[in-house]
């Protein structure tokens, strides 16, 4: 089957946990336990022509989930 089936074929935590290759208690505390305002850092970076651009870039549990 192809992963995209098996992407589409997932119903429930479980399945989806499996599928990644997590255990459903990991998937569903980086999901619905971390808070919103922890799952991103923000920093700044100056633009080359001048002007800040805010990166929001996901802390490391997330990161490696997507």
């Amino acid at each position: 089957m192809s992963h995209l089936k098996q992407l589409k074929s997932c119903n429930n935590l479980h399945g989806l946990a499996g599928l990644l290759g997590y255990e459903p208690k990991s998937l569903s505390y980086i999901i619905y336990k971390i808070p919103e305002d922890q799952k991103y850092k923000s920093f700044k970076i100056p633009k080359k022509n001048g002007g800040v651009r805010e990166i929001k870039a996901p802390h490391d549990r997330l990161k490696n989930l997507q």
